[in-house]
């Protein structure tokens, strides 16, 4: 999670401005061993994006307590972390 969600960024980054475009990205779930990836549009990664507590993951990568769904589609899912990591995350985001 913690290397996924910042190389998902630059990926970000360097997309074009094309929404409906494919992009491949690391699924960001709390085990630092998941390498799996995703398949996503352009538009839908960066909607998730917009919510600084969101986080893409392959269904079943949820940790239930600390990670609330918010949508499912397929594969993968948004989820909003709550609590302790959810600071976590906003300490990692600024560095």
């Amino acid at each position: 999670m913690r290397i996924g969600r910042k190389i998902n960024n630059r990926i970000n980054i360097r997309r074009g401005p094309h929404p409906t475009d494919t992009m491949w990205v690391v699924c960001e779930c709390a085990s630092d061993q998941c390498e799996q990836l995703i398949q996503v549009t352009v538009d839908d990664y960066r909607q998730i994006r917009e919510g600084d507590s969101y986080f893409l993951m392959i269904d079943g990568h949820e940790s239930p307590g600390f990670e609330r769904v918010i949508a499912r589609e397929g594969i993968w899912l948004t989820v909003q972390r709550i609590g302790e990591p959810k600071r976590y995350v906003e300490e990692m985001d600024t560095s």
